[in-house]
């Protein structure tokens, strides 16, 4: 037998596979080496956060920030700080519309009615979309006059609404 194979395979094989003493005397054969047999869900492989974001990512952390800010802090930094020259989608990421009313699924919600951090560091000179972006974000009143848009080809309804917003962004190009 193979005697000094114990190696966890990680396979998910198919009822059709026989696999009869495959692993016999096999120091891993109580668990069949890590071979499940029948229907298996895959194992989604970790995703470390790299320190930068993009588009894949930046929803999900705004996201987590709105539900714990303390555990997305511990997870992708201070908020004011994360590096967003990555993203070039912002659409409805402050937009307090909850989530899938006016089918604007891309919306926050209502956390991001009370959203007032300072995101002046981010780096938008990729963006291209902001629609919506503080879309009756009531509390948002934060200088963003350094931010970069040139790129961008809709900015929709970026403030309506956002009561609070009372910022010199004059000298966007």
């Amino acid at each position: 037998g193979a005697s000094a194979f114990d190696q966890d395979l990680g396979w998910c094989v198919g009822d059709d596979v026989l696999q009869v003493g495959a692993f016999d005397n096999a120091p891993c054969e109580a668990t069949s080496c890590g071979v499940t047999q029948g229907t298996c869900k895959p194992t989604p492989a970790p995703t470390a956060f790299d320190g930068k974001f993009y588009d894949s990512n930046i929803r999900t952390a705004v996201i987590a920030w709105a539900s714990d800010a303390t555990a997305a802090e511990a997870t992708y930094g201070p908020i004011s700080t994360w590096d967003t020259s990555g993203v070039t989608d912002m659409e409805g990421l402050f937009c307090a519309v909850d989530l899938d009313d006016d089918g604007w699924s891309d919306c926050l919600g209502s956390a991001a009615a009370s959203f007032n951090e300072d995101i002046s560091a981010w780096d938008t000179s990729g963006v291209t979309m902001m629609a919506r972006m503080f879309y009756k974000a009531s509390s948002f009143n934060q200088p963003l006059s350094g931010w970069q848009v040139d790129k961008v080809t809709n900015m929709n309804f970026m403030f309506s609404e956002a009561s609070a917003f009372n910022q010199d962004i004059g000298d966007w190009a």
